[in-house]
């Protein structure tokens, strides 16, 4: 009986790290390609290029994770032989995973906007008065240049 619960166990927890990083993957990966293409995209629109080109390649760079997402998929139908409780696992994981991910940038994005509020006066501060130490804005400069790279 010990035995029979520690195997469930051990199978829940490989299933659910299974997945876990597997949406995660998903995830982080999607979020940097889609920052890439916007970025790439705002280039070729400010310089006037084409752009079927760049999109045509993001689409098919995106098509990259359907199959990763359908695998994760039948591995769960797999595992618990029921397709709707696999379904809603990785629709919780998902779930799980996008507001982990909102909760950390919305803190990520909190503290920059701090450093911004701090930077601007700081730089105000440094117009008005010649004499202080600029230190600071060059600090800010490099944090500013570090947090967008």
């Amino acid at each position: 009986m010990m035995v029979t619960k520690c195997a469930v166990l051990m199978m829940s927890l490989f299933v659910f790290f299974t997945t876990t990083m597997s949406v995660s993957f998903t995830l982080r990966e999607t979020q940097t390609r889609m920052l890439k293409f916007t970025v790439q995209l705002q280039h070729h629109a400010r310089h006037q290029l084409p752009t079927f080109q760049l999109i045509f390649v993001h689409v098919i760079e995106s098509l990259v994770f359907v199959p990763i997402m359908i695998g994760i998929l039948f591995f769960l139908f797999e595992f618990y032989d029921d397709q709707l409780l696999a379904f809603m696992v990785l629709i919780l994981v998902w779930l799980s995973e996008l507001f982990t991910l909102v909760g950390i940038l919305k803190r990520v994005l909190e503290e920059v906007e701090k450093v911004m509020h701090e930077f601007k006066g700081t730089l105000y501060k440094s117009m008005e008065d010649p004499q202080i130490d600029l230190t600071n804005v060059s600090l800010g400069c490099k944090l500013l240049a570090r947090i967008y790279s």
